[in-house]
């Protein structure tokens, strides 16, 4: 690179003052003089433009060649197919109330742009949902092995289609009924609505359009011609605005694989400004550039599925295959981040809105302002409300909109219309009016979502395939699908084929309904049964089934969409009760819809028989009716009973409560009834610091209900059931009518309460729990007295899922958080379950002995008959927690509610950003509690007896089988649940990957089944040890989000007591009952007598392992992460000793290796100074939301201690800082005594060591994969400082090279491993940090006064659009280094270039190499961080999620890193190619996170170089020469 020319060093000097003025100010000044200052930094950013195009010319002098002819990775004489495809500028309307996209862009074939470019404005009208209207994610179908050829034209420089007020106001299309009033209008009646004052404007200027590409992931394809990016040393494969270029590729596996645009992979949140402060990049995926191609198999053919016609692309389709079964197959792209104007809610100009220009948003008066501010915490600058639903009472709202297919269907739009009551004499059934969220995914009163195109209709029964990807952009998602469940692994039983069977029964793989997905991800969901879920001789069901993003937030703000599973023909003609068509939906050739033997078509609709929804007594515009006999009014004698039509379309055998429909429980089965209430309380979470919920919701027993209320102590429902159960729920709606008030949530009605259901068989007509389209309305109305109605549900436990989720679907985003969740177990038949202390027969519970006979189970399946502890762990966030006034500060008193002083209070109240707090069974156990103890100390406790965290303690004897069920039902994040043992992630897959921590999303479930671990202590207490369970989030963690598993010896203890004068003595108390088939391991300790124990670090390792002994010692380090010298002048490291003493230690997290049956023998010496060891900055995690002061929005640099013109709410102090330390592992047997973190009683053996101090560990390590090592001295500071790494568990038998020397390797994240009995292969580390606090470069020596790096969204080196989520406050990095975008972008501002070598040299992060062809395993990991998950992308490159199985699902991107999750990413060119894919192809290939903003921008990428040729400085694997490599000199 050419250095920095001296004639533009003064007009520098000038910007860095400039910058330095806004770092002043920022902290001290008010919004109006902020903004005075940016506007005059601007024009000193104007004055040196020039300036600074010389210095982006001068370090660009090297531009990266223009990609030369295409390379072809086809096999001669592949069959081909070809594609004409163009990126454009289109607004695209999201739904049918003009809510549009006005930057909108999409990749088209050539053919239709004209079409679209006509059409747009009516992409969501409802009178066109049966015609293609062609604006979706362009979906492209190839066969397994064609050679495809893309020439693609970036027309970016073509000017959009005009989107004005008038084009705005005419893709607004009312329904019967509706009155669409003039804009501006009072809209508080029912039914009518007025477009915005706001008028959206497209501000992207086609003249300055940047360049264009396709990057592909998971086709093979020539990486330094066809990567579609500019990386490293390769040539530039973009397209310049209106050239094209061709993209060779081969389609090597079935699948779906995402393309997106490669030259902007900035974000939507990033928008960096140009030196003429213009925004060129406005981040491509999140205004619509991805697309799709799906690989089908090799003799697949496919057609319209509407028509049956021939289909060049489309999201919709049905596969054809000669020698397998059909299936229809829906394609759906999750889309957050999407940057849209509303239409029918007027945008107003306050907080991020006020970035909106001209006529984007509306000054609003006070009397709005009022409106957008009530109930806001004084100082806290009146919240980011943006807009006002009208209708019933003036809401507040932040618009935002989150899509699928470029569509979406927020409920703010839907609100703003309601609907009035019905009546028996009016619509012929009573339903209340609307009031809000409760009614907002009903077709009734709202019309279907996206104007019809969020419809994705099926025929029940039929096999059916969902291509599910996340192109774009920043949140990982989960993805539900009412009635319908898939296969994780789905060859692992058999594919399409057998999973769509109604007999098919999982027999490997699990089982799912919920699926997270992170951005860059992608799955195949096979649906069992078919769609609806047929059973055996039970039919699918039919009806609407919804399919939503599950983290609530999401879903409100328009993530869903309708699977339509229809019960008759439709051939075009006929209508919805809103008037709107019905699309013609071709049926499948080789299904028998009307099984008998013959090959029968969907049955027609006739008079009688009119079909879904055409039997529903519903009428337009009002809420559904109640389902038949669901409630006391649709019974046989009520006055809406059930009707003729109803009861004609009602399978044989159901017209039962619950199941009207279709009865989902076969003849004969046991029945196992619920009489439940959902009851409000006032809940302590933890009563040691009194955190307390005062309007906690939740489901109890109705003959538990009236203790609940006095003051037991709930925990969340949980029924215990066994397969061939059939479940019967009369749920009674004891809840009052309204609800909030506080901080957290405004006053509002919640008229209606349900309990929808998962993994379990039910009629989505009568038990779905909702008022999902035009299903009924399936919940329990309230009334003011609290004695609502009673309904009831009905399902069938048809397999063993493990778990059955349930929660609230009418009032989702109030509920959940507060608590109206619960979730069954699912245990074999011949299961019977017990009190775990009285031994007591129960019927539900979180914590149980389940006691087991073998037998055969209803499908046929033998049982095991193992006895095992079941324990329900119910994780939750987002919980409205209100604590007491500190009385050692002032910092509270301004907060002071009604209901004590809100922890991380609401924006405004009901707002959907990040806020409350964590929980585990509606328990805590906070730091906050502890922070009287030294951090090393926060998990242990004085005695077995007193100080036990007050979350769930399960117990279980040695050699117990624990299983245990995790559920998360509330509300937002993302979580890693880790636990001091080890599990598969698939328990029945013998082949499935073995962790000790895992990623769990809203609504997900697992199973783990661990066996304790033990020490066998032989006195001194009735423990033998307890094992950590917790959290990884560094908040979760903070706010009380851990537990333990104590392992008990002693069945009884204590002392002996004698009988009195009259009666004999008591018998001893039962601390813990056996499992029958353990009850050796339960002791009778009464009178026992201590004895000395098995001292530290223990006998964990069999007799003769190999010992492998490492001495490491903890040190101080300033480690700098990149070359532009960002630093943390805090940092912490491992290091081996010898390292240490010879000054040779590495810039890198300390990766130590070890083979499967070694003995692993840590030393662990602390070398802290302890005058270092000072309070730090520490912005990843910050219990308390940042104060506001009034009329501006203040970040500080540091969140340990407010600034001094700042206030933290709610006040919490920062914690000690410990300068202990300690090390602990994953995946290993170790006793406590080795587990790195003291936890219980810890009997006088610390499992820490102090300055000065040692200690060690010794871990057995029986399984292959990587243990991450982290500090838990203090697990809030120190491994957010580099106070982590790994043990790298090898196959037995190996050894260990340096990949430049050849020499033995003691330690390194890169290796070469070589072992006669396995391949060689290479390895890298990838190790993954989002809780850094980096300080720019020291100049002077003095690091006191280094500025903090900024937490900037978008690229500007000082602070700018800084993060006020603590989840996206912090940096990131990979194995302590990094390369922010802003440094590059300061250099050269054409993001396209961002990745080159050639532009910027090679990036700060780890340059990973290898040669063509060369098997390669990297193992990845999150080792610290907050909750916010993210993902790993690898271009050019494919690999199987479970590597050891070769069933398991193909990825080109892994997602769901939390902290303490890590998976292994095995390229191995015996399967789907080593390094450079399938050919051994050499370039340059781009590593990275796919969270665009602020992981990726914020630096998580860098190279893996793979080399056609040998070269010294790299060996060669052992058993893989290659001419010319060689060790470094």
């Amino acid at each position: 690179m050419v250095a920095t020319p001296a004639d533009v060093t003064p007009l520098l000097l000038i910007l860095a003052f400039a910058a330095f003025v806004l770092v002043g100010a920022r902290r001290r000044s008010t919004w109006p003089v902020r903004l005075a200052l940016a506007v005059g930094a601007g024009l000193w950013m104007a004055l040196a433009g020039g300036a600074m195009w010389m210095v982006s010319q001068a370090t660009a002098a090297s531009l990266p060649p223009p990609a030369g002819t295409p390379v072809s990775p086809c096999v001669a004489g592949a069959p081909t197919k070809s594609f004409n495809v163009s990126l454009i500028n289109v607004p695209i309307f999201l739904n049918r109330f003009g809510d549009v996209v006005p930057e909108g862009r999409m990749y088209i074939l050539d053919s239709n742009i004209a079409t679209v470019r006509q059409n747009f404005a009516a992409a969501a009208d409802p009178a066109k949902a049966n015609l293609n209207d062609l604006i979706e994610p362009l979906t492209l179908r190839v066969n397994k092995g064609d050679c495809v050829t893309v020439n693609f034209t970036n027309r970016l420089n073509e000017a959009a289609p005009t989107l004005d007020r008038t084009v705005r106001d005419s893709a607004i299309y009312p329904l019967p009924g509706e009155i669409k009033k003039a804009p501006g209008s009072t809209t508080l009646g029912a039914r009518e609505f007025a477009p915005a004052l706001s008028v959206p404007k497209i501000d992207f200027d086609p003249t300055a359009a940047p360049n264009a590409s396709m990057h592909f992931d998971g086709l093979d394809y020539d990486v330094k011609t066809g990567d579609g990016t500019v990386v490293g040393d390769n040539p530039d494969s973009t397209a310049a605005p209106g050239a094209s270029i061709t993209y060779l590729l081969h389609a090597q596996a079935e699948g779906e694989y995402q393309f997106k645009d490669g030259a902007d992979f900035s974000s939507r949140q990033t928008q960096p400004k140009d030196s003429t402060g213009k925004v060129k990049f406005i981040g491509s995926h999140g205004f619509g550039a991805f697309g799709a191609i799906v690989v089908e198999a090799t003799d697949a053919t496919w057609v319209d599925s509407r028509t049956g016609g021939p289909i060049a692309s489309g999201t919709r389709a049905i596969i054809k295959r000669p020698n397998n079964k059909d299936f229809r197959e829906h394609v759906l792209f999750m889309h957050d981040e999407v940057e849209a104007e509303p239409g029918i809610l007027t945008r107003y100009c306050r907080g991020a809105s006020e970035d909106k220009t001209g006529s984007e948003c509306v000054a609003p008066t006070a009397a709005q302002t009022a409106v957008m501010t009530k109930d806001t915490l004084p100082g806290l600058g009146g919240g980011d409300a943006d807009a006002i639903v009208q209708y019933h009472e003036e809401v507040p709202v932040k618009l935002e909109w989150f899509a699928f297919n470029y569509r979406a269907e927020p409920t703010f739009n839907r609100e703003e219309i309601g609907c009035p009551a019905a009546t028996v004499a009016g619509q012929g059934y009573q339903a209340n009016e609307c009031v809000g969220e409760e009614t907002s995914l009903s077709s009734w009163i709202y019309g279907d979502p996206g104007g019809g195109d969020l419809v994705f209709p099926n025929y029940r029964g039929e096999p059916t395939q969902v291509r599910l990807l996340h192109p774009a952009e920043f949140e990982t998602h989960t993805f539900h699908w009412h009635v319908n469940r898939w296969a994780y692994d789905p060859e692992d039983e058999g594919g399409l084929d057998a999973i769509s069977s109604p007999d098919h029964v999982t027999g490997k793989t699990n089982i799912l309904d919920v699926q997270s997905v992170s951005p860059g991800t992608s799955y195949d969901l096979v649906v069992q049964g078919g769609a609806g879920s047929s059973h055996k001789t039970k039919q699918a069901t039919f009806g609407d089934i919804i399919f939503h993003c599950h983290l609530y937030p999401h879903f409100a703000t328009g993530m869903w969409g309708l699977n339509r599973t229809l019960d008759k023909f439709e051939d075009g003609t006929r209508k919805n009760p809103d008037g709107t068509p019905i699309p013609r939906l071709e049926p499948l050739a080789d299904f028998d819809y009307q099984p008998g033997g013959s090959l029968s078509p969907p049955p027609s609709p006739d008079a009688t028989r009119t079909g879904f929804p055409h039997f529903v007594p519903g009428v337009f515009g009002y809420k559904a009716p109640k389902p038949p006999l669901g409630v006391s009014d649709r019974s046989t004698g009520g006055v809406s009973p059930p009707t003729s039509k109803e009861k004609a379309a009602a399978d044989t055998g159901a017209q039962v409560p619950g199941g009207f429909f279709q009865n989902p429980c076969p003849t004969g089965r046991p029945v196992k009834t619920f009489n439940i209430s959902a009851i409000q309380l006032n809940q302590v979470y933890n009563p040691k610091v009194n955190w307390r919920n005062p309007q906690s919701r939740v489901y109890v027993l109705d003959s538990e209900r009236d203790a609940v209320l006095a003051g037991k102590k709930p925990e969340p429902f949980s029924p215990l059931l066994n397969v061939g159960d059939c479940v019967v729920y009369n749920l009674t709606n004891k809840l009052p009518t309204t609800y909030g008030g506080t901080t957290f949530d405004r006053l509002q009605t919640t008229n209606e309460v349900g309990l929808h259901q998962h993994m379990v068989q039910f009629d989505v007509l009568s038990s779905d729990g909702a008022a999902n389209g035009w299903n009924y309305d399936q919940g329990a109305d309230g009334a003011a007295d609290g004695n609502g109605q009673t309904i009831t549900y009905r399902d069938f436990v048809h397999e063993n899922t493990s778990t059955n989720s349930f929660h609230d679907h009418f009032y989702a985003n109030v509920h959940q958080d507060a608590g109206l969740f619960g979730g069954g177990t699912i245990h074999d038949a011949g299961c019977t379950f017990r009190h775990p202390v009285t031994d007591a027969v129960v019927t539900i519970g979180t914590f149980v002995s389940v006691q087991c006979t073998a037998t055969t189970d209803y499908n046929g399946k033998v049982t095991d008959g193992y006895d095992y502890r079941n324990v329900s762990l119910f994780i939750e966030d987002h919980v409205p927690m209100f604590k007491d006034p500190d009385p050692n500060t002032t910092n509270d008193d301004q907060f002071v509610t009604a209901h004590g002083v809100p922890i991380q209070p609401a924006k405004f109240p009901s707002s959907n950003d990040d806020q409350g707090v964590m929980g585990i069974n509606y328990r805590l156990e906070p730091f906050e509690a502890r922070r009287d103890k030294d951090p090393s100390q926060v998990f242990a406790a004085p005695d077995e007896f007193s100080g036990n965290p007050y979350t769930p303690m399960p117990m279980a004897f040695k050699g117990d089988r624990v299983k245990w069920r995790i559920f998360q039902l509330s509300q937002e994040e993302s979580h890693g649940i880790n636990l001091d043992g080890r599990w598969r992630h698939e328990p029945k897959d013998p082949n499935s990957n073995v962790v000790s921590a895992q990623h769990i999303g809203i609504l997900e479930y697992f199973e783990m089944q661990v066996k304790p671990q033990t020490e066998g202590r032989k006195g001194g207490g009735p423990v033998d040890r307890d094992q950590l369970y917790f959290l990884g989030g560094s908040d979760d963690m903070f706010l009380g989000a851990w537990g333990y598993l104590r392992v008990m010896r002693c069945q009884y203890w204590g002392p002996s007591v004698g009988s009195g004068p009259d009666d004999p003595p008591p018998a001893p108390k039962s601390l813990l009952y056996p499992l029958p088939d353990n009850t050796a391991s339960a002791a009778n300790c009464i009178d026992e007598k201590p004895t000395t124990g098995t001292p530290p670090p223990g006998t964990p390792c069999v007799d003769g392992a190999p010992v492998k002994a490492f001495s490491v010692v903890a040190i101080n380090r300033d480690i700098t992460y990149n070359k532009a010298g960002d630093h943390d002048p805090h940092g912490l490291q491992y290091a081996l000793e010898s390292d240490w003493a010879n000054n040779t230690v590495k810039n890198e997290p300390l990766v130590i290796r070890a083979n499967v049956g070694d003995c692993v023998e840590v030393t662990l010496k602390n070398k802290l100074d302890p005058a270092k060891m000072v309070p730090s900055c520490f912005e990843g995690v910050e219990p308390g939301q940042l104060g506001y002061r009034t009329g501006s929005l203040s970040y500080p640099g540091c969140l340990d201690q407010p600034p001094k013109d700042e206030v933290n709410v709610p006040g919490f102090l920062p914690l000690p800082l410990s300068n202990r330390v300690s090390m602990r592992p994953q995946l290993t047997d170790h006793w406590s005594f080795s587990a790195g973190v003291n936890v219980g009683a810890i009997h006088g053996y610390d499992r820490t060591a102090g300055p000065g101090e040692q200690v060690t560990y010794r871990w057995y390590v029986p399984a292959a994969g990587m243990a991450m090592l982290r500090d838990m001295a203090d697990p809030m500071h120190h491994a957010s400082h580099g106070l982590y790494g790994a043990l790298i568990i090898e196959p037995a038998g190996s050894t260990y090279l340096n990949p430049t020397t050849g020499a033995p390797l003691a330690s390194g994240v890169s290796a070469v491993i070589s072992n006669p009995n396995v391949a060689d292969y290479r390895e890298n580390i990838v190790l993954m940090n989002s809780d850094l606090a980096l300080f720019r470069k020291d100049t002077n020596g003095n690091v006191a006064d280094d500025q903090p790096v900024p937490d900037n969204f978008d690229l500007s080196l000082t602070p700018s659009m800084v993060a006020d989520d603590a989840e996206d406050q912090g940096e990131f990095g990979i194995n302590y280094s990094n390369e922010p975008w802003a440094h590059r972008y300061a250099n050269d501002q054409n993001i396209t270039n961002i990745f080159s070598s050639y532009v910027h040299g090679d990036p700060s992060t780890p340059m990973f190499q290898a040669y063509g062809g060369d098997k390669t395993v990297f193992h990845v990991g999150q080792a610290v961080g907050d909750p916010r998950s993210t993902s790993f992308a690898l271009h050019g490159h494919l690999w199987r999620r479970g590597p050891h199985d070769s069933q398991s699902q193909l990825a080109a991107a892994q997602g769901q890193f939390n902290p303490g999750v890590s998976y292994q990413i095995v390229l191995d060119p015996a399967a789907n190619g080593g390094a450079g894919g399938r050919r051994g192809a050499a370039g340059d290939y781009l590593y990275r996170s796919g969270t665009l903003a602020r992981h990726l921008t914020g630096g998580q990428w860098g190279i893996f170089r793979v080399h056609a040729a040998g070269r010294t400085g790299l060996i060669a694997l052992p058993d893989r020469p290659v001419a010319g490599s060689g060790p470094a000199a």
